[in-house]
């Protein structure tokens, strides 16, 4: 599995939407994440995690919990992951379970769980 791009909103410490992109590292298989402590480090390990899996790293904190309480309230929590395994090309957009206070049309796009591949 090759990581594309990371979207992550709302989730974690991200208040808003911030997006990694992968492909900037080139054909490298190996990453490092660092930077100061609390500074988002493994909540990015945390959206990926619960992007392929529908849950987070460890037994610390449930995906219920990862909401960030700095958020603009319309503002829904999601993880878009899109990553390659072979020669397709798989996007998993996932929200968890959540109440945002925002207008109906804002409420209708917390949708279940999404995968979509085959791009």
């Amino acid at each position: 599995m090759k990581a594309l791009t990371l979207t992550i909103q709302a989730f974690g410490p991200f208040a808003k939407t911030q997006k990694i992109d992968f492909s900037l590292f080139g054909e490298s298989s190996l990453y490092l994440i660092n930077g100061n402590t609390g500074s988002g480090k493994t909540t990015i390990l945390d959206a990926i995690s619960f992007a392929l899996y529908g849950d987070t790293t460890g037994k610390e904190r449930e995906a219920s919990d990862m909401r960030c309480d700095y958020a603009d309230a319309s503002l829904p929590t999601e993880v878009i992951f899109e990553f390659k395994l072979g020669e397709k090309i798989y996007r998993i957009q996932r929200m968890p379970k959540q109440e945002v206070k925002n207008l109906e049309a804002k409420a209708r796009r917390l949708k279940p769980q999404k995968l979509i591949y085959g791009k």
